[in-house]
């Protein structure tokens, strides 16, 4: 069943159907709150919040809208709620605050490899805090959360084209800061990439 139809499913009282929806986006937005908040322990409880909040607005949902950018701009709206927070406090992106540490995706990597993805998520991280929020929001939506313009565009309720303009400063912007961090030249494109930023696998 597509997602759509899970949805529908889901309004008409399937319990069923919201627990194959969570289980094909669970993974997806523990990574999008965490890659927001920088904060492990946090992300965990505030992904359950964001289906908490699914389940409360299901009835608002339109069938003939996107599931995945109903659910981000739930999210969205969740992450930026708990940025205005007073209490709001960004920890190590590395380290949960139990003290327990991150889990490297890739398993093939060795400790050379895992100890310099660990180095650069920490300087992303570090970059990333510096730019623009909305062009943070638009870099992570697109490059990590794999969301095209028009899904971002709808999540975040502006232009497409506005989409496109953040993206684009916020990486110029991203790359300058990224550039002392690493040790790159101007103009070295540091292999065309931008770093990932390394999240607990969830």
């Amino acid at each position: 069943m597509t997602d759509e139809e899970l949805m529908s499913a889901f309004q008409g009282g399937d319990d069923a159907a919201f627990e194959q929806l969570y289980g094909r986006y669970r993974r997806s937005i523990y990574q999008y709150v965490f890659r927001r908040l920088v904060n492990a322990s946090r992300a965990e409880e505030l992904t359950q919040e964001v289906f908490m909040g699914l389940i409360r607005s299901r009835g608002s949902w339109r069938q003939e809208a996107s599931f995945k950018t109903y659910l981000y701009r739930i999210a969205f709206n969740q992450c930026a709620s708990e940025a205005r927070r007073a209490d709001f406090r960004v920890v190590d992106s590395l380290e949960r605050e139990d003290g327990s540490t991150v889990d490297v995706e890739d398993g093939a990597l060795g400790p050379d490899g895992q100890a310099s993805l660990h180095q650069e998520a920490a300087f992303v991280v570090e970059a990333l805090d510096k730019i623009d929020p909305e062009q943070r929001e638009a870099i992570v939506l697109r490059e990590y959360q794999g969301l095209s313009y028009e899904e971002i565009a709808e999540i975040t309720g502006v232009a497409v084209g506005t989409v496109k303009s953040r993206i684009f400063r916020g990486k110029l912007d991203l790359r300058r800061h990224l550039e002392p961090l690493l040790g790159m030249e101007s103009g070295d494109d540091h292999g065309g990439r931008v770093i990932p930023m390394r999240s607990p696998g969830r």
